[in-house]
């Protein structure tokens, strides 16, 4: 059952990448300058997610056929957590990712669109399996087109989205619970 789900996760990360670069490994080097500048950046974002947040990258892409249109990156997450968290771990890697792309001055002429905007990144986060010792506990979130999908898996362990919002719906309710809090 946990590698059924463990599958299925993984499926919809990569489901979620929308194209990949699809040339041979030895041709790499051949790739236009924006591709490499823009792994650069990806990995640069995801070396901060897993330092600061735990999380681990398992693939990216993006839509790279003549410039920088989109980046798409995913993770893993060897910890439970619940909507609320799910919603600030989205909104900060959101940021963190947006931050390296448009602070980056090497790739912008490269960027099809600049500052490039959330609708023009996906993230896609899995979490560990659930133990049910959190009944509130998600399996997985992403952004997509500027929407968030927070994800559990069902009785038959196929996951099953509970909520989405925009990203700006998100980020108005992180904002508006650290200015409660702090």
């Amino acid at each position: 059952m946990k590698i059924k789900l463990m599958s299925l996760i993984v499926l919809k990360c990569f489901c979620l990448l929308t194209s990949c670069k699809s040339s041979p490994i030895f041709d790499y080097k051949n790739e236009p300058k924006y591709v490499h500048l823009s792994d650069e950046v990806i990995k640069k974002t995801a070396n901060a997610l897993k330092s600061e947040k735990g999380l681990y990258m398992i693939g990216h892409g993006g839509e790279l056929m003549y410039d920088v249109k989109k980046l798409a990156i995913s993770f893993v997450c060897n910890y439970e957590i619940n909507m609320k968290e799910g919603r600030e771990l989205i909104v900060y890697s959101v940021h963190k990712f947006l931050s390296n792309i448009n602070s980056n001055e090497q790739i912008r002429p490269y960027l099809n669109e600049f500052p490039f905007q959330v609708k023009d990144i996906d993230i896609a986060i899995s979490f560990k399996v659930r133990e049910k010792i959190k009944k509130d506990s998600i399996d997985f979130v992403s952004i997509y087109y500027g929407k968030v999908f927070y994800d559990i898996s069902d009785k038959e362990e196929v996951l099953k989205t509970i909520h989405e919002e925009t990203y700006e719906e998100a980020l108005k309710i992180v904002e508006s619970e650290k200015s409660t809090n702090g």
